[in-house]
Order: structure tokens, then C-alpha cells, then sequence
């Protein structure tokens, strides 16, 4: 299989205090068909317990999922309690990457309340 990857870190709101403890980071990568369809998400991570931030990360997904004449492709990141919670803290927007010119690299996910 050939994979492709996608790096960056998760940078935390200044305004809210973070405190070392039970959060969990979700970052994916998903696949935003052009004809309206629902998106898809083709690779995930979750961190849990980041020690501090930014966190960094790390996505690899099957270089055969990518579509470009389809869709783009975004990546978002989001910060909960638990798993079964909804998050209290998440990226805003689309952050496009991979197709169109768009960087796999360095990328920042800057989180907002």
C-alpha cells in the first residue's frame, strides 16, 4: 500500500488556561466530494492526555483514497472531556491540504471555544 501523510500541530486558544489533564485531541482528514455528497473521513488520530500543547501530529492515509478531480480535501481538529462528550473546543473552517496546491506539512490548527 502507498501512503501519504499529512503533519502539523494543534495550537491551544490563548484565552482559555489549559491545564495538564483528561482532554482528548481529534484530528482528521476527510474528503469534501464537489457534488454535495456528505464528506468522508479517510484518516484519523486521537491524543489522549496531550502533556502540553501544541501538539503535534501525524495522519497517514492510503494515497489511493485521493480523488482530486472529485473534491478537496480538509483537515480539522477538536478537543474534548471524553469520548462520549461533544467538544468544547474546536479548529474553525476548512483547513484545505493535500490537492489544488494546498501543503501536507506544518500544518496549524489553531483551536477556538
Amino acid at each position: 500500500m502507498d501512503y501519504g501523510i499529512v503533519t502539523g500541530s494543534v495550537i491551544w486558544p490563548g484565552a482559555y488556561p489549559y491545564t495538564q489533564g483528561n482532554v482528548i485531541v481529534d484530528i482528521s482528514l476527510s474528503f469534501i466530494p464537489s457534488d454535495g455528497q456528505p464528506s468522508q473521513e479517510i484518516a484519523h488520530q486521537q491524543i489522549r492526555s496531550p502533556q502540553r500543547f501544541p501538539v503535534n501530529f501525524t495522519l497517514r492515509y492510503d494515497r489511493t483514497d485521493i480523488r482530486p478531480s472529485s473534491g478537496r480535501y480538509s483537515i480539522t481538529a477538536s478537543v474534548s472531556r471524553t469520548t462520549s462528550e461533544e467538544p468544547f473546543l474546536s479548529s474553525s473552517g476548512n483547513t484545505w491540504v493535500i490537492t489544488s496546491g494546498n501543503p501536507s506539512r506544518d500544518i496549524l490548527l489553531v483551536l477556538t471555544g
